[in-house]
């Protein structure tokens, strides 16, 4: 803990540390990523997902894009998450929700096949440590029917360090979002490829849209950058 030789020591995310920082995220849903961006991601998801579909949200959070999914494009959902908390919230937000299938363990999925049109999983990549990262493709891959999608969203090639925050009880450096890698188009086309889903389309894009900045005491707007991509990746056989 602390510093060594001048440098701060990284977070070790644990699943202890990982279950105590998003058990607190949990209290503020404003941070969700599909509360924030859900209308925008739900018209990206349009083209993918028709109504009747089964769809899983993986990596469910507090449930939001859930429930954009059964209202907007018509489909039937199942959800999961690493956290009871998030399955609960998820429940509790879709309980009148018809289209609506629960929010369960991903073990509870362990030993189905060819189960999903769909699996979404919106910024949940970034977070996951190798191992984890290879069981997510490995369950996705699964998982899907044939000619099923996988869509995913992501940071778009973050710069991770610019995201950093300093504890100063402790001198634990971490990503403020618990982000643990930076990823492009090629990394994905690749963890695809190992499980035998071919990555279709990679869209860099910004779910967020046009931001504003500071510039000679006015707000300006300047062009929309992609920090976020967007891949969908299809099930074309037996992996």
């Amino acid at each position: 803990m602390g510093t060594r030789d001048g440098r701060a020591d990284a977070a070790v995310w644990t699943d202890a540390a990982l279950r105590a920082f998003w058990e607190r995220e949990l209290c503020f849903p404003e941070h969700y990523f599909s509360h924030k961006h859900g209308a925008r991601l739900t018209r990206a998801l349009r083209p993918h997902i028709s109504g009747g579909d089964e769809v899983l949200d993986y990596g469910c959070g507090r449930g939001h894009l859930s429930e954009r999914i059964c209202r907007d494009l018509g489909a039937e959902v199942w959800a999961t998450d690493s956290l009871q908390g998030a399955l609960e919230a998820t429940n509790r937000l879709n309980a009148s929700n018809p289209g609506f299938r629960g929010a369960v363990p991903i073990e509870e999925f362990r030993s189905a096949a060819d189960r999903f049109d769909s699996i979404v999983a919106v910024e949940v990549l970034e977070h996951l440590a190798d191992d984890a990262l290879r069981a997510f493709f490995d369950t996705a891959a699964r998982l899907l029917r044939i000619s099923g999608r996988l869509i995913v969203t992501t940071p778009n090639r973050e710069r991770l360090a610019s995201k950093e925050v300093l504890c100063p009880s402790c001198g634990i450096v971490f990503h403020r979002w618990q982000h643990v890698r930076s990823i492009d188009t090629e990394q994905l086309r690749a963890w695809g490829a190992a499980v035998g889903l071919e990555l279709s389309q990679a869209l860099e894009t910004d779910f967020s849209g046009t931001r504003p900045r500071f510039g000679g005491g006015l707000f300006r707007r300047r062009p929309p950058g992609r920090p976020h991509l967007m891949g969908v990746f299809v099930r074309s056989g037996e992996s």
